[in-house]
């Protein structure tokens, strides 16, 4: 149970790296393993670490392949799993699928993304988790009265919209729409820029 003692909230998947004293993380959303086949060794693509972290298969076949992917944290994950060749991009939006660049390539990938990958030429996709709703965390988050709340989520910001928040500065995702008369303050973020 949370303690009512913290001013900023985060709600994202992964757990931030360095938080403040007042500041908490708790998941909104958790993930599990999609059953999926073991892919053939090439260029792997992935816009979150989780896609890796849920791959069910032997990694070692794939380690000597290139990865691109989206984020200095999933790169910095991807390096500590024993991938050499780890080219990072700040935004999924920066991704330029050139051709014997980047595909052919296998994009490991949740139930949601931002950007479909798989309608460019060559590229092969694997769908290795699905996210769902954390239904005791949100009862948490209800309980508190946070005067900042990070939101990365829309599935998240529709749950936490069953009631208002009238003291607390909603900081969201781009992929998010908020109700702006249910909160304090409404204002967008990038998490590739601004790490929460």
């Amino acid at each position: 149970m949370l303690q009512n003692k913290y001013t900023v909230m985060h709600t994202q998947l992964r757990q931030p790296r360095h938080l403040p004293i007042d500041h908490v993380w708790v998941p909104a959303l958790l993930t599990r393993v999609v059953e999926h086949e073991p892919i053939v060794p090439q260029n792997i693509l992935l816009t979150h670490i989780k896609a890796m972290q849920h791959y069910q298969h032997d990694l070692q076949p794939l380690l000597a392949h290139r990865v691109f992917c989206v984020g200095n944290h999933t790169a910095q994950q991807l390096r500590s799993m024993g991938f050499q060749d780890v080219t990072e991009y700040a935004s999924a939006n920066l991704v330029t699928m050139v051709k014997d660049q980047i595909t052919p390539c296998v994009w490991l990938r949740g139930d949601k993304s931002h950007r479909d990958f798989s309608v460019h030429e060559g590229v092969h996709s694997v769908h290795t988790y699905r996210s769902y709703l954390n239904e005791s965390a949100i009862a948490q988050i209800f309980l508190q009265d946070p005067s900042e709340m990070y939101v990365y989520s829309n599935t998240v910001l529709t749950a936490l919209q069953k009631r208002s928040w009238p003291n607390t500065h909603l900081r969201h995702t781009a992929h998010c729409v908020p109700n702006r008369t249910l909160w304090q303050i409404v204002s967008e973020f990038d998490p590739n820029v601004e790490e929460a």
